[in-house]
C-alpha cells in the first residue's frame, strides 16, 4: 500500500462493517461517524477532519458525509469506497 499524504475519506456500505474495519485501524487521527451522533457532533467531526493534516474520515454510503460536502483548499486527498463480496459457493 502506497503511503499518502493529507485528509482521506473512506465509505463502507454499513455501520457494522465500518465498524469491523475500525477495529483494525492503527491509525491516530481517526474521524468516525455514528448513526447516534447529533448534527452539532457531526458538524464538530467534520470541522476536527478539515483541520486535520492527516486524518481519516469513516462514513458510511449514504450517510451524513458522502455527498454534498465541501472540502476548502484541497483538504481531501482520496476518497475510498470499501465494499466486500462473498466468497461464491462450491
Amino acid at each position: 500500500m502506497r503511503k499518502h499524504s493529507g485528509n482521506v475519506a473512506v465509505f463502507f456500505t454499513s455501520y457494522y462493517f465500518l465498524q469491523q474495519v475500525e477495529k483494525s485501524l492503527k491509525h491516530s487521527e481517526k474521524y468516525i461517524e455514528d448513526p447516534d451522533q447529533t448534527k452539532d457532533q457531526k458538524m464538530a467531526l467534520l470541522n476536527g477532519f478539515i483541520l486535520s493534516k492527516g486524518g481519516i474520515l469513516l462514513g458510511v454510503q449514504g450517510g451524513s458525509f458522502d455527498q454534498g460536502i465541501d472540502f476548502p483548499n484541497n483538504v481531501l486527498k482520496g476518497v475510498i469506497i470499501a465494499g466486500y463480496r462473498s466468497p461464491s459457493p462450491i
